[in-house]
């Protein structure tokens, strides 16, 4: 069937040829027949071409070119082998039989409607990256340089060539692309591509895919997911890439805002510096990265100057018009967030134009947004004051510095301060700090809807972990700012700062907030084999810039082996929490008081079964009720029941013990806050000697079955102004006689005699 093929070629018919060889050159493809099956494609492919069948003819022809490149393949292989001994002979295809061929394949694939796709590493091998990425200075964009071998006899114009380089890490830009600046044509042997990227990223990156396109010709490779480096693959053996943001480009920060307000909604800052770029337009893009952000561009308002939209801002999407270079826009950004998380992820992209070209600037955030403080609040009522202690405490790892302190008044409330607030105090975790504040009522008049009641705790504090960033942040900014280290500037610091969140341990933190000072060791993992990476030469020199920037941090380490502390403003912080004094609808005092010992008939000494005449004294006032007045609250009366008792075994209660009394209306009492007291005589009998406290006294409202208003008014507040206080009572014996012997019970002293004390006027039960 070969013979027929080859005759019925020989005479010109070429539809029975093209039929014949359809059929007969996969028999010498697997059998290894190279030779053979290369002269057989070659006749096939002319059968076609003249038949006219374009797609027949593409892939046949492209079929016929990936077999010579295999074989040439095969040959630079057995070159490059050493072999012991003799070795057999290898015959290769001539060249000269598919010279030219390439050029009428590419002509015929341009007339066809679909793209044809052939894998690159079928034609090429050899394919690696030369050197690191290159940067420009003056523009943020870099290049990359791939050296590839081309197995065709022929040579090749590349219009244009891609290449897709993935993030290894979670977090920033996932996909970068990069693409050939200007056509090229490709000989045969080694060649190279130059890529070039307007991209401003930076982070360590895998080439995943590259496409080279030669008219309607793709030549296309793809990495698999689960293929992992090897130094034994023809295509990108080591396809890791580490890029970075020289200094001197635009470059954005997000923060999340100073100054926190817990009852509106938190913001983030985001400073967008141009650099050394004259923008001519701008178009930047805020969106949330987080499930659950929302973030209010329609709220986006200037921290400082303001500058003019070239458009209505829309969602998230902000353009500008001539921004000249070393400006900076800062802007302020709401957001709300759905569920409590302690970060919160933001997207930042800028597509700005300068005078040259567009650049895309792209960047993701990870923002810290839980407070870093603690605040706990315990409330004493009395009768004209209401004593609040603040329990101030930290939230993390790291101590916290607490600078300023101030309670804010409100309409209504008015605040005092203990003496000595106004000193720092360092906060530590297992050490919260304490705020004691007075609060006083301002005036009795009307309270409505909107009268302010809130009060507001400023705190003005700053972490001491942000501190010791920040510090570190402005000194390496200091010690690269000369050249060439400056280039590394913003790779370096960032590395160093990130060695600085994690490698400071809670201990580390609470030593430095003592001593004023931090060890440098965070320093060390940078020094590390493998730490710093793929950053190729220093500008302007031949020095691997690795080697130097190890070489600095060393020398820096050895020099700086502990960092002094200092107060940094940019580390600051200031929190406004709303507190909310309760409101109370009737505030009792209770106080039983027994006569001073000038007015009492007896001596001051209290005996067992001494029948003590005393006092309860009820005092009852208004002034905590802030609730919204609507004519039926402040001016409601109360109707309240008392009862005094004690422990059966150390109080033996008479007199008036229960009893009822109201609370009348602020607009029925002649008072400002309709303060009244009731003195109710009461008898009290000691049971037992030692010390005791007094009997307490329960104070119920006394409610009617329909009236269910005061359920939802608010509970009452008592003060036992006794708390604390006790009796010392002792037995009424003058003298006593025991038994020197254990005759007693339990084996004690056995009392054989005693004698009572006579004292007048004193009533014993």
């Amino acid at each position: 069937m070969a013979d027929l093929a080859v005759l019925k070629y020989h005479l010109g018919e070429y539809g029975p040829a093209a039929s014949f060889f359809y059929m007969t050159t996969p028999f010498f493809g697997e059998n290894s027949w190279s030779l053979l099956e290369l002269s057989m494609l070659v006749m096939y492919s002319h059968c076609l071409r003249e038949l006219q069948r374009k797609d027949e003819f593409v892939r046949v022809g492209l079929k016929l070119l990936t077999k010579a490149a295999a074989a040439e393949n095969e040959r630079l292989l057995q070159k490059k082998s050493l072999s012991v001994g003799p070795s057999a002979e290898v015959t290769y295809p001539d060249k000269s039989a598919i010279s030219g061929f390439l050029n009428e394949i590419l002509s015929v694939a341009a007339t066809l409607s679909n793209e044809v796709r052939v894998p690159l590493n079928q034609l090429f091998t050899q394919v690696e990256v030369l050197g690191t990425p290159e940067y420009h200075d003056g523009n943020d964009r870099f290049s990359l340089t791939i050296t590839l071998r081309s197995l065709l006899v022929d040579e090749l114009k590349v219009e244009k060539g891609t290449l897709r380089l993935t993030r290894t890490i979670p977090g920033g830009t996932k996909e970068v692309r990069l693409q050939t600046s200007e056509t090229s044509t490709l000989k045969p042997g080694v060649n190279k591509l130059h890529f070039v990227s307007t991209t401003n990223v930076s982070g360590p990156y895998r080439i995943h895919q590259a496409d080279i396109v030669c008219d309607n010709v793709h030549l296309h490779w793809e990495r698999d997911v689960t293929q992992t480096s090897s130094k034994m693959a023809h295509v990108f053996r080591v396809p890791d890439v580490q890029l970075y943001r020289p200094a001197g480009g635009l470059r954005c920060r997000l923060t999340a805002a100073k100054d926190i307000q817990l009852d509106k909604n938190n913001s983030v800052d985001l400073e967008v510096s141009t650099g050394w770029n004259s923008i001519t337009s701008c178009e930047l893009s805020v969106k949330p990265a987080t499930g659950g952000l929302r973030i209010n561009s329609t709220e986006a308002s200037f921290v400082g100057p303001s500058f003019e939209y070239e458009k209505p801002p829309e969602a998230g999407l902000f353009r500008f018009g001539a921004v000249s270079e070393s400006t900076t826009i800062k802007m302020r950004f709401p957001y709300t967030i759905e569920q409590d998380v302690p970060n919160i992820s933001v997207r930042v992209e800028v597509n700005y134009t300068t005078e040259d070209t567009t650049y895309h600037y792209s960047s993701v955030f990870s923002i810290p947004i839980s407070l870093a403080l603690g605040v706990n609040v315990q409330d004493v009522f009395k009768d004209k004051e209401l004593f609040s202690r603040f329990s101030v405490s930290t939230a993390s790892a790291s101590p916290l510095k607490l600078f300023t302190t101030k309670l804010l008044d409100s309409e209504v409330f008015k605040a005092h301060a203990a003496p000595g607030s106004s000193r720092t105090v360092t906060v530590f975790p297992k050490q919260p700090a304490s705020l004691l504040y007075k609060i006083t009522r301002k005036s009795a008049n009307l309270i409505t809807a909107k009268t302010p009641r809130t009060m507001y705790l400023r705190l003005e504090y700053s972490v001491l972990l942000d501190e010791i960033i920040d510090h570190v942040e402005e000194v390496f900014a200091e010690a690269t700012k000369e050249l060439p280290l400056s280039t590394f500037s913003g790779f370096l610091i960032g590395r160093i700062l990130k060695e600085v969140q994690s490698g400071l341990s809670a201990y580390e933190l609470e030593r430095a907030a003592l001593l004023g000072e931090v060890p440098t060791s965070f320093i060390s993992p940078l020094l590390a084999e493998g730490a710093i990476s793929g950053l190729g030469a220093v500008p302007g020199t031949s020095k691997d810039a690795t080697i130097m920037l190890k070489a600095f941090l060393k020398e820096w380490q050895v020099a700086h082996p502990r960092l002094i502390i200092k107060e940094m403003e940019s580390a600051r912080r200031s929190i406004l929490i709303p507190v909310d004094v309760p409101s109370i609808p009737v505030f009792h005092s209770v106080d039983i008081q027994l006569p001073p010992p000038s007015e009492q008939t007896f001596d001051s000494t209290v005996a067992v079964n001494q029948l003590l005449a005393a006092n309860l004294r009820l005092r009852w006032t208004r002034i905590w009720d802030t609730a919204v007045s609507d004519g039926k609250s402040i001016n409601k009366d109360y109707e309240f029941s008392y009862e005094v008792n004690g422990l059966p075994e150390t109080w033996l209660v008479g007199g008036r013990k229960r009893g009822h009394f109201k609370s009348l209306g602020v607009d029925k009492s002649d008072t400002k806050f309709g303060e009244s007291e009731l003195h109710v005589p009461v008898l009290l009998v000691p049971l037992r000697e030692g010390r005791l406290p007094f009997p307490n006294v329960e104070i119920r409202e006394v409610k009617e079955e329909k009236d269910e208003s005061s359920q939802a008014h608010g509970h009452h507040e008592i003060d036992y102004q006794n708390i604390g206080e006790t009796v010392r009572v002792v037995a009424d014996l003058q003298k006593v006689t025991l038994s020197l012997d254990a005759s007693g019970p339990s084996g004690g002293p056995l009392v054989l005699e005693s004698e009572h004390r006579e004292v007048s006027d004193r009533i014993l039960l």
